[in-house]
């Protein structure tokens, strides 16, 4: 074989390497960011309803007089649809502090994710 064959050859498969490289996919589509939000809560001994705030991120509770702060039912805490709470419902808190709830969610399937941005 001659030298300027080889480097045909050479080149060719150089050519061949850079186009089948290139035509790496890169996955770019962002993930759909689910907001999570408490829709629901009720205790045992609340006057009244439950006053929510999403964009504070609170919930206000007005009890009873005679709730022992300490050991207050929750009875229900529901949150938005995919979501989970950091603890559960039918539940004893004590509310001489203030609770932290922590929300959480899975991600969706790659199938649905692409079918919500279309």
């Amino acid at each position: 074989m001659s030298m300027k064959r080889i480097s045909r050859i050479l080149g060719y498969w150089a050519c061949l390497a850079v186009f089948l490289l290139s035509a790496c996919i890169e996955n770019d589509f962002p993930y759909p960011t689910v907001k999570l939000y408490l829709t629901g809560l009720t205790v045992e001994g609340q006057v009244g309803t439950t006053l929510l705030s999403n964009d504070d991120r609170t919930a206000t509770v007005e009890l009873d007089e005679t709730v022992n702060i300490r050991k207050v039912h929750i009875q229900s805490l529901e949150v938005t649809e995919g979501g989970k709470a950091s603890i559960p419902s039918d539940t004893v808190v004590d509310l001489t502090t203030p609770l932290q709830i922590t929300l959480s969610g899975k991600l969706l399937s790659t199938c649905r994710k692409i079918k919500d941005w279309m």
